[in-house]
This record gives structure tokens, C-alpha cells and sequence, in this order.
């Protein structure tokens, strides 16, 4: 038995080493491969970095004649536009030398109209002031000529006026300065309708301190309403503020009362 484990035991440990010596030709075979790749690798690696510092050169140089060629082409710009410029500025300072200069040529043309204008407006304006001032001073003496009439117009109208005025307050004075009191006669005269004389003599009866007494009348004088005044007034005036009355008298003792016609 004990021989068997041993044999067995011996087995395992050749069977062991066996497999651990192929392990390791397996993995000095894997280094050997990794090393030949990591080599092949570098190399490939450095090849592309040269191959990229090439075109980088390259594309750098390219780059760098590019750039120049731009700097080439923008100066020529620059100085084709600063030629230009300097041209266009030229030209504009001509045409505005020569605008500044036709309009100094109008300004003084204007100046000159305007100067020529202002003499003409002036001796119009002088001429027409001499001519209002004429006609203002013919004006002035035509009103004070009118004035003048109207004046001794209105003086006489006045004094007519105040004569007329004198001669009514007279005829009125001379009417109404009598007092009446007592018992009188009013006498309508024809032509009035009996209709007319009952208005009136309603009217008397409105007045105070005035009484009608009785109505009548005759063929040639008329109408006759008999009234009697209480207290003192002055009957004429009293009847000729009353509206039908057209105009009244005296006559002796009677007063004479005209009524307006009715139509």
C-alpha cells in the first residue's frame, strides 16, 4: 500500500513537473511573442510618428507658404485699397473744392437777389407808407370835414330837440297841471260803438278814487260818462296812460276823451 502511494505520489510529481515545464515554455513562448510584438509595435509606432512629423512638416511648411502667400496677397490689397483710397479722397476733395465753390457762387448770387429784393421791397414799402400816409391825412381831414357836419348836425337836432321838447313839457305842463276833485262830464266823441264806451267806462271804475256815475250821451256831442273823483288827482294824466285813449282835452268844464278806432 504504501508503495503504491509512493509510486503514485512520484507520478503526480513527474506529471507536475512536466506540466509546469510546459508551462513555462509556454510562457517564455508568450514572452517571446509579447516582446516581438511590443518590438514590432515600437517600430510601427515610431514609423507612423515619423511618418506624422513628416506630414506635420509638411502641412506646417504648406501652412507657412500659405500664410505667406496671404500676407503677399493682403498687402497687395492693402496697398491696391490704400491707392484707391488715396485716389477716391483726391477725387471727393476735388468735387467738394468744387461744390464749396459753386455754392459760394450761389450764396453770393442770392446774396445779391436777396440784397436787390430787399431795396426793392424797402422803396415799395416806402412808396406805399407815403401813399397810406396821404390817404390817411386825406382820410383824416374827410372825418374831421364829416365830424364837423355831424357835429353842427347833431347841435341843431339838439336844439330842436330841445325845443320840441320844451314846447311838449309846455302843452303837457299846461294838461296836467290841473287838479281835478269832484263831479265832471267825460265826453266821448262819435264815431265809437257803444260797445267801446262800456269798455271804458269799466276801465274808469278800476281806477281809485274814481267813481262813474251814470252813462249818456248826445247827438252832437257824443258820448257822456258822468264820474265822480274822491280825492284829488290829476284826471287828464291818469287818462292818458290808459291804452284805449288816443288823445284827451279840456274844453271849459268838460274833458274831451278820444278812445282809438277799433278795426
Amino acid at each position: 500500500m504504501e508503495k503504491k502511494a509512493k509510486k503514485e505520489a512520484e507520478q503526480q510529481a513527474k506529471e507536475k513537473v512536466k506540466a509546469e515545464a510546459k508551462e513555462a515554455k509556454k510562457a517564455k513562448e508568450a514572452e517571446a511573442r509579447a516582446k516581438k510584438e511590443a518590438e514590432e509595435a515600437e517600430k510601427k509606432a515610431k514609423k507612423e510618428a515619423e511618418q506624422q512629423a513628416k506630414e506635420k512638416a509638411k502641412a506646417e511648411a504648406e501652412e507657412a507658404k500659405k500664410a505667406k502667400e496671404v500676407e503677399a496677397r493682403a498687402k497687395k490689397e492693402a496697398e491696391e485699397v490704400e491707392k484707391k483710397a488715396k485716389k477716391e479722397a483726391e477725387r471727393q476733395a476735388k468735387e467738394k473744392a468744387k461744390a464749396e465753390a459753386e455754392e459760394a457762387k450761389k450764396a453770393k448770387e442770392v446774396e445779391a437777389r436777396a440784397k436787390k429784393e430787399a431795396e426793392e421791397v424797402e422803396k415799395k414799402a416806402k412808396k406805399e407808407a407815403e401813399q397810406q400816409a396821404k390817404e390817411k391825412a386825406k382820410a383824416e381831414a374827410e372825418e374831421a370835414k364829416k365830424a364837423k357836419e355831424v357835429e353842427a348836425r347833431a347841435k341843431k337836432e339838439a336844439e330842436e330837440a330841445e325845443k320840441k321838447t320844451k314846447e311838449e313839457a309846455k302843452e303837457v305842463h299846461k294838461v296836467v297841471q290841473d287838479i281835478y276833485e269832484g263831479n265832471f262830464e267825460l265826453v266821448v266823441p262819435s264815431p265809437v260803438s257803444f260797445e267801446q264806451v262800456k269798455q271804458f267806462a269799466e276801465r274808469l271804475r278800476q281806477v281809485e278814487n274814481l267813481k262813474v256815475v251814470w252813462l249818456g250821451g248826445s247827438v252832437d256831442e257824443g258820448a257822456i260818462i258822468g264820474v265822480s273823483v274822491q280825492k284829488p288827482m290829476t284826471l287828464i294824466q291818469v287818462l292818458n296812460e290808459m291804452p284805449a285813449i288816443e288823445k284827451v282835452d279840456k274844453k271849459g268844464e268838460k274833458i274831451i276823451a278820444m278812445l282809438k278806432t277799433t278795426t
